[in-house]
């Protein structure tokens, strides 16, 4: 599955709160570790007026110290290296990947604050929707997240889209690496919000909806050997998978990115507010 992890560390607050589950789910998964700091230069008057008057060296020295302390404190007994590059953070990360064979990057989503919190950040973001590999990102709201009991779940949502099975496919193993139950979430979207309806054509439409999706997530888990339990949620996508996170206190939620490139797709416009409204940490696959 997961064999190789890269984890970008700008030396935020947010960077050193990941070592732990990075290091946690690395030793689960037997993967080992890329430290991946960018030194992040630019293109502008004002760049290449600092580095005329910066010692752009021991800035790199001391970055790289900085990089090899972590590692070395963070992650003793997992295998690791770390490397410095320079350039644009989100890019730099996104091509380190591609070059290294890496199958999964780990990263804070850099929510902190009353109003930072509602945004993820700007290199989360850009590597969410390039990155060819899936994406895990921590609690966006650090205030949220709460240690994981033995029994937690890795609660997974799907669509009953060709992408489904993949999805489900990783959350399977991922529950199995950490011995933990697996569930399954479909969210169904109110027919009508507002306005009118026939009596009992809501109920109806929802309930054709259900009988439909759980017919396709059944086909495909048959398919992949899994006999997860699935539960069907009406509401907003992101605000209910929060909700059903927040209710089963997940340790996971795995949702699918294949849309993120298409030029629609229900994820798409979801992503990120699935991200800043789980309670748990997020698996982009």
């Amino acid at each position: 599955m997961f064999r190789h992890i890269l984890f970008p560390v700008d030396f935020s607050t947010q960077s050193i709160d990941a070592i732990r589950p990075v290091r946690d789910w690395a030793a689960r998964l037997g993967a080992k570790v890329s430290l991946l700091h960018v030194l992040e230069t630019g293109n502008s008057i004002d760049w290449y007026s600092y580095l005329a008057l910066a010692d752009v060296e021991s800035i790199r020295n001391d970055a790289r110290r900085r990089l090899k302390d972590l590692a070395a404190s963070g992650f003793d007994g997992v295998p690791h290296l770390a490397e410095l590059k320079e350039g644009d953070a989100a890019r730099s990360i996104i091509q380190y990947a591609r070059d290294n064979a890496v199958d999964l990057i780990m990263m804070p989503t850099t929510g902190q604050g009353r109003l930072r919190r509602l945004l993820i950040g700007s290199v989360t973001a850009k590597v969410l929707y390039d990155a060819d590999c899936p994406v895990w990102t921590d609690a966006h709201a650090p205030d949220e997240l709460q240690p994981a009991s033995a029994d937690a779940p890795v609660m997974c949502a799907v669509d009953g889209t060709g992408h489904s099975a993949e999805v489900i496919r990783t959350a399977a193993r991922i529950a199995e690496a950490a011995k933990a139950p697996l569930e399954l979430v479909h969210v169904v979207p109110s027919p009508w919000l507002d306005g009118e309806a026939q009596p009992g054509a809501k109920e109806a439409l929802e309930a054709s909806w259900i009988a439909e999706a759980r017919q396709k997530i059944e086909g495909i888990q048959a398919r992949l050997g899994t006999k997860a339990n699935v539960r069907f949620v009406f509401g907003e996508l992101a605000k209910a998978l929060g909700e059903e996170a927040r209710r089963s206190q997940a340790r996971l939620l795995v949702i699918g990115r294949g849309h993120m490139h298409a030029a629609l797709g229900r994820l798409r416009t979801h992503v990120n507010a699935i991200i800043e409204r789980s309670p748990c940490p997020v698996l982009s696959v």
